[in-house]
């Protein structure tokens, strides 16, 4: 299928001026998105009527506003002295407001006075006040402090912490390091303890830790040591579930309302009900007769139409029937309308597209898979013969489009220019 081509615009809106793209059926489209449609539609842009002011400032159309504050409508109407007095009255009731909200505490720590809102449970003025009483009322700084030296051979820095603490490397890097070369036994100490053990297939020492359940050296001891061996079967006759060993243990291991595992027993004894639990775990299969009554019945639902509109209400259009919708919008815009969704119904059949201009005029789209010769059981001339005549019976004329037809555009335009009559 082949794309439509698409054009580039400019925003008319003067504050935005992005370009966008825009399809073929979209030509009368002039803004980017509707944020700049509703701001150039809706609002536009007012200067200040305060002489002393004259900033601009955004308002709707219908609006009657001419000040960008209320402080130059108060300057323009009754002068600048005045104007600070009216806001000043009508702001110091809410200021008392706020004030009632607090009240006064005093520190813990420093015994300064602190103001907070009454529903607080603050106590300290300050995180340096609430430390500093963690920590018996001695600042971090002024702890007592001790030099010490870096446990990494290969390091051996001089770092200042304070006497309580029990850190012993310099940074978490050589902690890191530290850790690696031990486990590894490079260093003097060792941190796991070990043991040596011998490859059962080189017959040569290594050493691993003492909690570890590895037997070769290396991965390729391993390998060789499976190369030989045949491998048990599991399934059939060879399975551990036909031991009387392991029967045993599962009968003794079950748990749970002895009555109900007496019943499962017993239906298990019995070979017919094992027959049905058997099927219900694989699934049955239909026997020919049952395959056609369905067939029946499925094609009675489909000829009412209430059954017909509940199945393909969630339908969307697929990528052909989509194409199609963008190539109709573009060479015959408001002629034909998408009805595939069981908005439209004739004889039981669901047509994907009708006319909207006053003819009665349909057209459909096949797929080569779902309308072939091997899903039909006839050949595709006699297949769409069939649906023509079937529409001609209430007076609509029919066009058929194939899948394999929407690959050239050209002659796929002009059989629908020619089905509508050269308009």
């Amino acid at each position: 299928m082949k794309k439509l081509p698409k054009e580039i615009k400019l925003c008319k809106n003067p504050r935005c001026r992005k370009t966008f793209e825009v399809s073929p059926w979209e030509k009368g489209r002039k803004f980017c998105s509707k944020k700049c449609y509703h701001s150039f539609i809706l609002k536009e842009r007012r200067k200040c009527k305060n002489p002393s002011c004259k900033n601009v400032f955004e308002v709707l159309k219908n609006s009657s506003r001419k000040y960008c504050c209320k402080k130059c409508y108060w300057e323009n109407k009754i002068g600048v002295k005045q104007s600070e007095e009216v806001i000043e009255k009508r702001i110091s009731p809410l200021r008392n407001k706020y004030k009632l909200r607090k009240e006064n505490r005093k520190c813990l720590q420093c015994e300064n006075d602190f103001e907070c809102s009454k529903q607080s449970l603050q106590k300290y003025c300050s995180t340096k006040c609430a430390n500093m009483s963690r920590r018996g009322n001695i600042p971090w700084n002024k702890k007592e402090r001790e030099k010490r030296t870096c446990t990494n051979s290969n390091c051996n820095k001089i770092f200042e912490v304070s006497i309580n603490s029990t850190q012993k490397y310099c940074s978490k890097e050589c902690y890191r390091k530290d850790i690696r070369r031990c486990i590894k036994g490079k260093c003097g100490r060792k941190m796991f303890p070990r043991k040596i053990r011998i490859c059962p297939v080189c017959k040569k020492g290594f050493e691993v830790v003492v909690s570890s359940k590895r037997i070769f050296c290396s991965i390729r001891c391993s390998s060789k040591n499976k190369e030989g061996k045949p491998r048990p079967e599991i399934s059939g006759e060879n399975s551990s579930s036909k031991r009387l060993e392991v029967r045993i243990k599962i009968k003794n291991s079950l748990t749970g309302n002895p009555k109900v595992i007496s019943s499962q027993r017993k239906r298990f004894e019995d070979p017919v009900e094992r027959n049905k639990m058997r099927l219900n775990r694989i699934g049955k299969h239909q026997s020919e007769e049952s395959k056609e009554k369905n067939r029946i019945a499925s094609l009675k639902n489909w000829q009412n139409p209430e059954y017909v509109k509940k199945v393909l209400r969630k339908c969307s259009p697929n990528k052909p029937e989509s194409f199609l919708i963008e190539l109709f919008q573009q060479f015959c815009p408001n002629k034909y309308k998408y009805v595939g969704n069981g908005k439209f119904s004739l004889a039981g059949k669901n047509p994907d597209f009708v006319n909207i201009d006053g003819q009665k005029k349909i057209i459909e789209h096949f797929g080569d898979f779902h309308h072939g010769e091997e899903r039909t059981g006839i050949s595709n001339e006699q297949h769409v013969q069939e649906r023509i005549d079937l529409f001609a019976k209430y007076g609509y004329k029919t066009l058929i489009i194939w899948e394999h037809e929407l690959e050239d555009v050209e002659k796929l335009v002009e059989k629908i220019f020619v089905f509508n009559g050269g308009k």
